[in-house]
């Protein structure tokens, strides 16, 4: 799980085939600003299917 503010590893996530799964609605707090925390998972047979696609 992750803060919103973090789009880089938001989108080398995604790039590796991860969805997002869950979201916490303005979970932290950074600097007086509120951020969502964002859960993103795979599948292992998702991430076979990935790895078998690449070689």
């Amino acid at each position: 799980m992750y803060a919103e503010g973090l789009s880089p590893l938001f989108r080398l996530s995604e790039r590796c085939g991860m969805i997002e799964e869950a979201r916490v609605r303005k979970a932290r707090i950074v600097r007086g600003e509120y951020y969502d925390a964002i859960k993103m998972g795979i599948l292992r047979e998702e991430w076979e299917t990935r790895k078998r696609a690449q070689v």
